[in-house]
């Protein structure tokens, strides 16, 4: 893997991961702290989000969390955005791909 996009999407699907581990331990209803899940490697970003709102994120496998800003328009677009997070979802190409690969829920 040596495109731009297989590249930003292992970082997002990493993202992605950690932040599943952080839902496992995370046992109370109210906001949690979940990581930015943006194609930059070195992003550390938090993002605070209810454990509904991950989970209706988490329902399909090329939606991601980023802080407003992260996004990457020629790899992913807006679909949703509120005065927390927004979430991106990913078109066609390399980073489609991995993330589907690399679901942790399929």
């Amino acid at each position: 893997m040596g495109t731009r996009e297989e590249r930003i999407g292992k970082n997002e699907a990493l993202f992605r991961e950690v932040n599943e581990r952080i839902r496992e331990i995370t046992t109370y209803d109210e906001d949690a702290e979940f990581l930015c899940e943006c194609g930059d490697a070195t992003c550390t970003e938090a993002i605070h989000m209810t454990l509904g709102e991950y989970e209706g994120l988490r329902a399909d496998p090329t939606h991601f969390a980023v802080i407003a800003g992260h996004e990457l328009p020629d790899v992913e677009q807006v679909i949703l955005q509120n005065d927390r997070f927004a979430v991106v979802e990913k078109g066609i190409g390399d980073a489609t791909k991995v993330a589907l690969e690399t679901d942790p829920r399929s």
